[in-house]
């Protein structure tokens, strides 16, 4: 067994709050981006402006039907094409019913509405710290089966 002295204890514990700091900014700074982001995007639906919408995504974006089905949009091009089935009216009223001050940030990314909209940043190179912050992934909603089948009524 080792002995260790105060100040070096002191010093590791302090080494460990420094970073602890440190995450909690980096992460309040990604969130705070991500916020951004989550903001032009519901002025720009609010306005029906597609271009600005096609703008904040980070492309190829993930778009899943259900939990087995899922296609992939790699452009904008392909975006505005398939503008109307990827931002479905469920995804538009999830983006404008948000409170931008109650969005739920993860490790993942910020939530917006149920899960329908992700936003986050990917960054092409982590050592440069470029990012690209935007939205890159979009649930559309889906018909779930029922755990509890309803018996077939008998009136008549």
């Amino acid at each position: 067994m080792h002995r260790c002295s105060i100040p070096v204890i002191a010093a590791v514990l302090s080494l460990g709050a420094v970073n602890a700091r440190a995450q909690a900014a980096a992460s309040d700074s990604l969130a705070r981006r991500e916020a951004a982001v989550f903001r032009q995007l519901q002025h720009a639906v609010r306005v029906n402006d597609t271009t600005t919408i096609a703008q904040l995504f980070v492309f190829p974006i993930r778009v899943n039907r259900s939990e087995r089905s899922h296609f992939v949009v790699r452009s904008r091009a392909e975006f505005r094409k398939r503008f109307a089935e990827v931002f479905s009216d469920t995804i538009r009223s999830a983006v404008l019913h948000q409170n931008p001050d109650s969005l739920f940030h993860s490790w993942r990314g910020t939530m917006v509405g149920n899960g329908e909209v992700w936003i986050a940043g990917i960054c092409a190179d982590h050592k440069s710290g470029k990012c690209q912050y935007g939205v890159t992934a979009i649930n559309l909603p889906y018909p779930r089966r029922s755990t509890h089948s309803k018996p077939p009524s008998n009136e008549r």
